[in-house]
């Protein structure tokens, strides 16, 4: 997405929120109280270059840290 011109906000936007309302899960696609909270937790900004979404400090599955 990012290649064909979205800004990275623009493409973690249409990766999660967007996603999630078309696939009609009103519980998923952004963190807020009482959602499913799968995340993961970035080194760098991923909006500052696309590519920091490689630099994965911690994965959270139901809110549980991964170790």
């Amino acid at each position: 997405m990012a290649e064909a011109g979205l800004t990275p906000m623009q493409v973690l936007t249409a990766a999660t929120r967007n996603a999630a309302e078309f696939l009609g899960a009103k519980d998923l696609g952004t963190p807020e109280r009482s959602k499913w909270a799968d995340l993961i937790v970035l080194d760098r900004n991923p909006l500052d270059d696309m590519k920091n979404t490689r630099t994965i400090y911690a994965v959270y599955i139901a809110g549980n840290r991964v170790k």
